[in-house]
């Protein structure tokens, strides 16, 4: 079993509510909710940016490993692909839409994928949902650009499934074979995912994103075929969002600009994993999944490095903005741990916790 300990925020359904919902309408590739509710007491609440938290605990029947512990390629894109059918049952069957996919959501337990974490989920109609608030809803490595650019525009299924295009090219980048050397690499990862609390992050975020789909293929390679031609299946179909009209017809031929090709339902993205691994050539493949060397694109300090981490998981935890500030990179780490910032673009301070005091919320592993 698993017991998650952790703030909730009030305004969104109980994750307990959320799971036990999707176990009624028989939503596969979701963990079972065994027990959960508010914690009762004087300290149980508070209130952090406008945004009342509240003490929950949450009881599990599955204690899930992180998609960093893949051994191949092909066991990644059983596990996204598992993900992708608890997403598409439970739009289909419950009718709720997740919100916030991201690599952290996607855990696995015996070599098979579950889609965890439905605080942020939302009951849909027919109709594509209204914006529930004027935050941007999800983690911010893997939102869509729609919704990174126009944050008033509302969470469609679309931006779900483009987010999980992201995770996958996030975690290859970092994980699978590739003949790409380090510099190209470290180029990309900072470029396109590494979150540097800039004022204005959002906007580099979508043109980042733009430039990877742009060309309609991902310009760099993986050792494995299979997982190589995978993920240009689904990139057309990201681009095919964007790219305007004109341009798609001279990029692409007409029989790759199917109607079938599109992301606005999960039919498309659902076939492309089942042909792909359907292929037992792909399955026998030796391993090809790995931690790849990364550089960052901050001053490597263990108080600097601890601070940016508490700043993103604020960041998320809140989902909402607040004053960024950059350490002087020329500071040694005893002034650094002085706390000696100034306004930039790179470090965010949680205003209202202390270190110690900031309720995590990464993920459903127990850490």
């Amino acid at each position: 079993m698993l017991l998650k300990d952790f703030w909730r925020n009030w305004k969104y359904d109980s994750k307990y509510e959320t799971y036990k919902a999707l176990e009624c309408k028989g939503v596969s590739h979701v963990p079972h909710a065994l027990a959960g509710e508010d914690i009762a007491g004087r300290f149980q609440q508070t209130e952090v940016l406008g945004i009342k938290l509240v003490h929950f605990c949450l009881v599990l029947d599955v204690v899930g490993e992180p998609l960093t512990k893949c051994i191949s390629t092909h066991q990644f894109a059983q596990i996204i692909s598992d993900a992708l059918q608890a997403h598409y049952e439970a739009y289909r069957k419950a009718g709720v839409l997740h919100r916030d996919i991201s690599s952290g959501n996607i855990i696995f337990f015996k070599s098979r994928g579950y889609l965890i974490d439905w605080e942020r989920s939302i009951k849909v109609t027919g109709i594509p949902p209204a914006a529930r608030t004027t935050e941007r809803t999800g983690t911010w490595q893997f939102m869509s650009i729609k919704l990174l650019e126009d944050p008033d525009s509302p969470h469609q299924v679309r931006d779900d499934l483009e987010s999980f295009f992201y995770v996958m090219l996030f975690m290859a980048n970092r994980y699978a074979s590739t003949p790409l050397t380090l510099i190209h690499m470290r180029a990309y990862q900072n470029n396109k995912f590494s979150w540097t609390g800039a004022l204005n992050a959002f906007r580099e975020g979508a043109t980042g994103k733009r430039d990877t789909i742009g060309p309609g293929r991902i310009l760099w390679g993986w050792n494995t075929l299979h997982f190589q031609k995978l993920i240009n299946e689904i990139v057309i179909a990201v681009c095919v969002l964007y790219c305007p009209p004109e341009d798609l017809n001279i990029m692409f031929s007409p029989k790759l600009l199917t109607a079938e090709r599109n992301l606005e339902s999960h039919e498309y993205m659902i076939t492309c994993f089942s042909n792909a691994l359907r292929d037992e050539s792909w399955r026998a493949t030796s391993p090809d999944w790995a931690e790849q060397e990364m550089a960052t694109q901050f001053q490597s300090t263990e108080v600097i490095c601890k601070k940016l981490k508490i700043g993103a998981e604020y960041e998320q935890f809140v989902t909402t903005r607040t004053e960024y500030y950059d350490i002087d990179s020329k500071e040694d780490s005893k002034e650094a741990s002085g706390c000696a910032a100034r306004k930039g673009e790179y470090q965010m301070l949680a205003p209202a916790f202390g270190e110690a005091q900031i309720p995590g919320d990464n993920n459903d592993l127990g850490g």
